[in-house]
């Protein structure tokens, strides 16, 4: 048996050596130099170097790198001023390793690698061999270097500490924005086996025990490791088994996909896809895909294999086979849209194609697509505002039947076992409330289908009248003046009309239909408001409301009872500016749960009475901090200081002395 393991680890060191090449290949110079360097971040602990933690006692180092001549050149293009360091590489490296291996997960080294794919790191550690002050400055320290590669390079970077033990128990903790916590213990662990890459560290043992082994059988297989030094015990780290993985974990997992799908559409059609594949594609426990990899991997058949084109061909077998045609057009076109190849039937130059390419180019013609269809995907970011929101509506109602669908199927299947805590039931169900739930007042999410959202360069707000001579406020894309939009047929450019132009406003801001860099304009109009209100009430909103995402709520805040957190409100918008008095309040509010609020008061003193109720429900110890949590918007004008005046006076006698609100 010991021959086996031996002729294991020399294929799995070939086949990860053939992913690292396929993941250069696929990524820009600058990129690729970003990569190289940061197993040597991680290594040294040097001012002159990002990562850099002034305390000798700072955890750094990993078992087994080496300064390659690759690596070497890289860090002299990217550190030019430390080159005189880099002649003495000796000097830099540290005493002892803490980290066992550097691991790369996710779509890197695949087809659905992309210039925007981030890196995924899995640092494996002994925690146990940390003092806690140690654990706080290694944090801080892959901080430092996820920060550098963002700001510097654009290149987005999360280095997930993992310790080794926790591993080996399932043990991945809470549900957060991250961590799929006890949703999916075992399916995070056969993506990572299905998909990682060791850039530097030791082997997984998992990764050269013969497929489908069970876990007393891979026990024993592992002792025999150490027996023999043409392995090495010293070269491997044990993270645990993995063969089989039973019903009930399957619904938390779908779970967690649904609050992906808030962010990350495209990918969690994909991951559910693979779910209701694996529930429905069989009696008993389903081979998991990793296990399938691996066999290739080990059999050299056809290989080396493509990760995430073995999860794809498993959803595309399923759905073809249970003859669900509609659900299948969805997956693939999700699936061309997130590889980001665009194909040309009219102009093949199969000659000079690279994988990637020859890849996408094979499905779409067992598809049958036609140019017209490829031509109309590959200007998706050009797609009117309707077609974009048709298919993120076909994106989040196959996640919701799916699901719906799962979780039947579950019920029935499963021996009634709850994987998924209560904890992080409460947690990821809650999220699924606040997306999708209709409540009185709420401001609507929109279903978007692109991972980029919605976000438009140029805006153009225009009146109109209904039937009744009321003003009816319309939001076109595009710089559109008055004489286009009553000349010609502008509808296909309309993105929502209101008769309240702050609920507009708000919609837009909250929903990402633009951002700080979107260009605003205004058609004449027979109100009070000019160009400058509208700008200056949507930076301040930005400001006030920082971009956040519903799937990052913080756990304490979901597993409390819902509140008010941020409070604001908007006085005399339509007003004329040479008014003194308080006309008109308009409040938005948002809860401890991410559900935005908006109510517009015809009564002045009823707006203001409102602000005063929820300024004495939101407890603050501080008062001096109030304005982190209320504030006060009037457009500019020779009144407003005025008003504004008016309203703090009326907000202090009726709920006590606070600080002005508009700072």
């Amino acid at each position: 048996m010991i021959e086996t393991l031996i002729k294991n680890k020399d294929i799995f060191l070939e086949y990860n050596k053939h992913r690292l090449k396929r993941a250069f290949s696929f990524m820009p110079k600058r990129t690729a130099m970003v990569l190289r360097a940061l197993p040597f971040l991680l290594h040294v602990n040097h001012k002159a170097f990002p990562g850099f933690v002034d305390n000798p006692a700072t955890p750094c180092g990993i078992n087994q790198f080496r300064l390659t001549p690759n690596t070497q050149e890289a860090l002299a293009s990217l550190f030019p001023d430390a080159r005189p360091l880099l002649d003495n590489p000796n000097a830099l490296m540290p005493k002892r390793q803490f980290i066992r291996s550097l691991l790369l997960m996710g779509s890197i080294g695949s087809i659905a690698q992309t210039n925007k794919s981030d890196f995924d790191f899995w640092v494996c550690i002994n925690e146990d061999a940390f003092k806690p002050a140690w654990m706080e400055r290694f944090m801080e320290k892959l901080k430092l270097v996820e920060e550098w590669a963002d700001k510097e390079y654009d290149v987005e970077t999360h280095f997930f500490p993992t310790d080794i033990k926790k591993v080996q128990d399932n043990n991945f903790g809470e549900s957060d924005k991250e961590s799929a916590g006890s949703s999916q213990a075992k399916l995070l662990k056969e993506e990572f086996y299905r998909t990682m890459i060791l850039l530097v560290g030791k082997v997984p043992v998992w990764w050269i025990i013969p497929p489908g082994t069970n876990d007393e059988e891979y026990n024993k297989l592992k002792a025999l490791i150490p027996t023999d030094e043409r392995l090495g015990k010293d070269g491997f780290i044990d993270l645990g088994n993995l063969h089989e993985i039973s019903y009930e974990e399957f619904f938390g997992a779908a779970l967690w996909q649904m609050n992906k799908a808030m962010d990350s559409p495209f990918k969690s059609v994909l991951k559910m896809g693979m779910l209701e594949g694996y529930i429905g594609g069989g009696n008993g426990s389903p081979v998991l895909l990793c296990t399938e990899l691996k066999k290739k991997v080990f059999s050299a058949e056809g290989g080396p294999y493509d990760p995430y084109m073995m999860m794809f061909n498993h959803i595309l077998n399923y759905y073809k086979n249970v003859g669900k045609e509609d659900v299948l057009d969805l997956i693939c076109k999700c699936f061309y849209i997130k590889i980001g190849v665009k194909m040309d039937l009219n102009n093949l130059q199969k000659e000079s194609m690279n994988f990637k390419e020859k890849a996408v180019l094979n499905y779409i013609q067992k598809w049958g697509w036609n140019q017209g269809k490829l031509m109309d995907l590959n200007s998706y970011k050009e797609w009117s505002f309707d077609k974009v929101l048709q298919l993120g509506n076909e994106v989040h109602n196959y996640m919701v039947k799916t699901y719906q669908s799962l979780a039947d199927r579950l019920k029935e299947e499963s021996s009634g076992e709850q994987i998924i805590t209560e904890k992080d039931l409460t947690i990821l169900g809650r999220k699924l409330f606040t997306f999708y739930s209709k409540k009185p007042n709420k401001v609507e999410n929109l279903r978007k289908a692109f991972d980029e959202g919605l976000i438009q360069d140029d805006l153009t707000f225009h009146t109109s009248f209904d039937k009744s001579r009321r003003i009816v406020w319309n939001l076109y894309r595009g710089q559109l003046v008055r004489a286009n939009i009553d000349k010609t047929d502008v509808s296909n450019k309309l993105l929502k009309k209101d008769s309240d132009l702050i609920s507009l406003i708000i919609w837009m801001v909250y929903n990402k239909i633009c951002d700080l860099k979107t260009h605003l304009y205004l058609t004449p109009n027979p109100t009070e408001v000019v160009l400058a209100d509208i700008q200056a009430m949507v930076k301040d909103l930005f400001d006030f409301f920082p971009d956040f995402k519903i799937s990052t709520l913080k756990n304490e805040d979901l597993l409390s009872s819902d509140k008010k957190k941020k409070v604001y409100i908007v006085i005399n918008f339509f007003s004329q500016r040479t008014k003194w008095e308080v006309e008109s309040v308009a409040v938005i509010y948002l809860s401890t749960w991410g559900e935005l609020f908006y109510e517009n008061f015809k009564d002045p003193n009823e707006g203001l009475q409102k602000v005063c109720d929820l300024i004495k429900e939101h407890y603050i110890k501080d008062v001096s901090k109030i304005s982190q949590y209320f504030r006060i918007f009037v457009p500019k004008g020779l009144q407003s200081e005025a008003v504004l005046k008016k309203a703090h006076a009326v907000i202090t006698k009726n709920a006590g002395p606070v600080p002005r609100l508009d700072k």
